[in-house]
């Protein structure tokens, strides 16, 4: 009872119960409304094939991962269980894109503001988001890769065991999460690339600099050249 009174007292949490409320009744009418979209059509008859026994790449064939086909198959291809889900999926997805906006804004106005517009987006038909497609159900595994990727990069280097052991398991973990990705969509694979390129930028040693690199480069020379002497303007014109 402790631990809720003291979550009504928090503002945030009633911001994020507002745009729960408000992405709910944005994506409600896909929901009831009747069939439109192909892919969904494909994915459909793909799950109940599963169902009947059909081997999926064997039998019956897509060219998606097989997770996709995977919640078709579980919710027997009905459109309105596989968009409730996707609706849930956008919910969470909204709450935790909140926290990864507030970790690097660190700024509630800021992180509020972006959520609106990634609740809008994802709550209405503008971009096709209240489909239930690969493309909306990948959000949930890449934002929160993403969020224990970035979590990883604010802390700072130690050579302590403990700290080698918890940087590792979160690797482990934001790997198994975003192989989920992979499995409903292999496009995640650019944002695993993103994801480590932005880590190993950030996490550069701080005597990682152009002009450390450049002494190096004199150096590296030199030692080709024997005891020859390289000018500052041919180092220059060979970078």
């Amino acid at each position: 009872m402790k631990f809720l009174s003291r979550l009504e007292k928090q503002k945030i949490v009633w911001i994020l119960i507002l745009l729960c409320v408000a992405f709910f009744f944005l994506r409600l009418p896909s929901i009831i409304e009747p069939y439109w979209y192909g892919d969904e059509a494909v994915y459909e008859v793909i799950g109940q094939s599963m169902n009947h026994g059909q081997l999926l790449y064997r039998d019956i064939w897509d060219n998606k991962p097989p997770l996709l086909y995977g919640i078709y198959a579980l919710a027997n291809g009905d459109q309105t269980d596989v968009k409730t889900f996707s609706l849930l999926i956008g919910l969470v997805s909204m709450i935790i894109f909140y926290f990864l906006s507030q970790k690097i804004f660190n700024k509630q106005k800021v992180s509020t503001a972006l959520t609106i517009i990634f609740m809008f987006l994802l709550g209405t038909p503008l971009l096709e988001a209240n489909i239930a497609n690969a493309e909306v159900f990948i959000l949930l595994p890449t934002i929160l890769g993403a969020l224990f990727i970035y979590s990883l990069s604010l802390t700072q280097n130690k050579q302590t065991i403990n700290y080698k052991l918890l940087a590792l398991n979160k690797f482990f973990l934001a790997g198994i999460i975003l192989g989920f990705a992979f499995l409903l969509k292999i496009v995640a694979v650019f944002d695993l690339a993103a994801f480590l390129i932005f880590y190993i930028i950030v996490k550069l040693p701080k005597n990682v600099t152009w002009s450390s690199f450049q002494s190096s480069l004199l150096k590296e020379l030199k030692r080709k050249k024997g005891s020859k002497s390289v000018p500052p303007s041919k180092i220059k014109s060979n970078l």
